[in-house]
């Protein structure tokens, strides 16, 4: 494992130049199956979008998942391994096969806390790539703060995802997308997740009624799962004050001439025990 710092990521840089540093040092990573440490600091990284992991990286910082934030002495920012973002027209990081982000927080310094009206609609934190398919991919212990949408592997059916494991995050995006998962066809996976609107209380109070409100008038989902196969919610994933959680599949065939099974929407019973614990709706997603 190498340090960031090592490839000249500094929270004194400006964010451009961290993002060219830290690709290249995605590009040095990919080749040994590398990690790189997002080394803890009082200051956060700060970075634009585009940055590609590319495949067999992990990119690691120190943190279980950060429910409440850390919290500056004296400043009201979050500390540690923190990536601060204020790019508004790319994803933060693009992920391809065989990868893994853990223990980092992602801060939007500029979202709003109070004003429905001034929601900035960032680009999702972590996207799958569009290009290359993106399987084995693990994304835990992630925490976000002032995210539009968190994690989009909503792929296509030309370019795919599977094997997606999500565990352990915490946010409260302002879309009320959290995870949004498409033409995922092998056991994607949500396991003890968390979006909550006081997730920033230590170092920036909580969302105001009026922007929650707001999340909750889009009618969106939390966590939805569409053209899947034999999976979906395996575990509790909670959500509080945003969407539900949706899961359908047997959509679309993974390839030509193989089928999933078909079942109902997760809104209905399931009618056999496979089904059940696969396909239905997660009942820990519901809003309180």
């Amino acid at each position: 494992m190498k340090s960031i710092r090592d490839f000249g990521v500094v929270p004194a840089n400006a964010p451009d130049v961290n993002k060219a540093n830290l690709q290249t040092a995605m590009d040095w990573a990919s080749p040994r199956g590398a990690a790189l440490y997002v080394e803890p600091d009082a200051e956060p990284y700060r970075l634009t979008g585009g940055v590609v992991l590319r495949m067999n990286v992990s990119l690691i910082g120190a943190h279980g998942p950060v429910g409440r934030g850390t919290k500056h002495p004296t400043k009201s920012q979050p500390v540690g391994s923190v990536i601060a973002t204020e790019d508004e027209n790319e994803p933060l990081l693009i992920a391809e096969h065989a990868t893994q982000v853990r223990g980092i927080q992602f801060w939007y310094p500029k979202q709003t806390l109070t004003d429905p009206g001034k929601v900035i609609p960032y680009p999702p934190t972590i996207q799958a790539s569009r290009t290359n398919t993106a399987q084995g991919v693990t994304l835990s212990c992630l925490t976000f703060y002032g995210e539009y949408v968190a994690m989009d592997f909503n792929c296509s059916p030309t370019v795919i995802c599977e094997q997606l494991v999500i565990e352990h995050c915490r946010g409260y995006p302002l879309s009320g997308e959290f995870v949004r998962i498409d033409h995922c066809y092998d056991v994607p996976r949500i396991l003890h997740c968390h979006v909550n609107p006081a997730n920033m209380r230590f170092f920036a109070s909580g969302f105001s009624k009026k922007v929650i409100d707001a999340v909750v008038a889009r009618g969106s989902f939390a966590y939805a799962i569409d053209h899947t196969g034999p999976s979906a919610f395996t575990s509790s994933a909670i959500a509080t004050s945003t969407g539900t959680g949706r899961s359908r599949k047997g959509r679309s065939p993974p390839t030509p001439g193989r089928a999933w099974p078909t079942c109902t929407p997760s809104s209905s019973k399931a009618r056999d025990t496979r089904r059940s614990r696969t396909s239905r709706r997660s009942a820990a997603t519901t809003p309180r």
